[in-house]
């Protein structure tokens, strides 16, 4: 992973609680179409990459799935233990995947809740294949939240601010490029039967909602102090006049198998 990849990827740790209270959570439709392509037997053994603080996490437990979730972060997995790790049928380690050890063939599912881009690609994708059992599967899902409505005048208020800060929240909510191209990362490394879905979602959130929710995000983390005050300064001021703002959610979803044979 290059040095700015790695800064982003643990500046999540630097506010565990925040990710917890006030980042938004998973569609539902997202998690019924996993479980309706995977057809798990329970007790299924799961494995997650990246489970923060298990805002994916509870819905594959409420489910029966037996879950080893991984987390990096030692505050993220303090959170998810502390959120979670009273139920019988999920274990946490503080581990990245990379270091993660493991027989081969040995789980159903293994899911990745907008993690996976952290991962070095070729040796990802190589090691969750051969973790797998043959004919089980793999689910990758991204949420990309974005305020760029051209007829919402709250939403060009906040592209202006921050134009001029040269700040970008996340990535475009609508990617059909990035979907066939995840798609194609799949099917290179010898996964079959690959699906792709989008769900959408909405959230208001009142100003220092919104605030609180940027907070949650790797680009302003990593911000310098000074440079994240004068950002939270302008957005407040210009979505108090509006008495808050809608928060565009898109989730994309993809999923692949071992081959029965591999």
């Amino acid at each position: 992973m290059s040095l700015p990849n790695q800064l982003l990827a643990r500046s999540f740790d630097a506010n565990p609680d925040g990710y917890r209270c006030h980042r938004p959570g998973y569609p539902p439709e997202l998690f019924e179409a996993i479980f309706r392509y995977a057809r798990l037997s329970n007790p299924a053994r799961c494995l997650e990459i990246g489970a923060g603080a298990g805002q994916a996490t509870q819905a594959f437990l409420i489910r029966g799935c037996h879950v080893h979730a991984l987390e990096p972060g030692i505050g993220l997995a303090d959170q998810l233990r502390a959120k979670l790790g009273h139920l019988p049928n999920l274990q946490v380690s503080q581990s990245g995947f990379e270091e993660f050890d493991a027989q081969d063939r040995c789980y159903d599912l293994i899911y990745s809740a907008s993690a996976f881009h952290w991962l070095p690609k070729q040796t990802a994708y190589q090691k969750a294949f051969h973790l797998l059992k043959p004919k089980s599967t793999l689910a990758l899902f991204w949420a990309s939240f974005s305020v760029n409505r051209p007829i919402d005048p709250s939403h060009q208020a906040l592209q202006t601010i921050f134009a001029r800060h040269e700040f970008k929240m996340t990535e475009a909510p609508n990617d059909p490029e990035r979907y066939q191209r995840k798609q194609n990362s799949l099917v290179k490394r010898g996964f079959v039967d690959v699906a792709c879905e989008v769900f959408k979602a909405d959230h208001f959130l009142r100003p220092c909602d919104f605030l609180n929710f940027l907070a949650t995000t790797s680009r302003f983390l990593i911000l310098p102090p000074e440079q994240k005050a004068a950002l939270k300064s302008e957005i407040l001021d210009s979505l108090e006049s509006y008495k808050g703002v809608w928060l565009d959610q898109t989730c994309d979803l993809y999923l692949a198998k071992r081959p029965a044979h591999a």
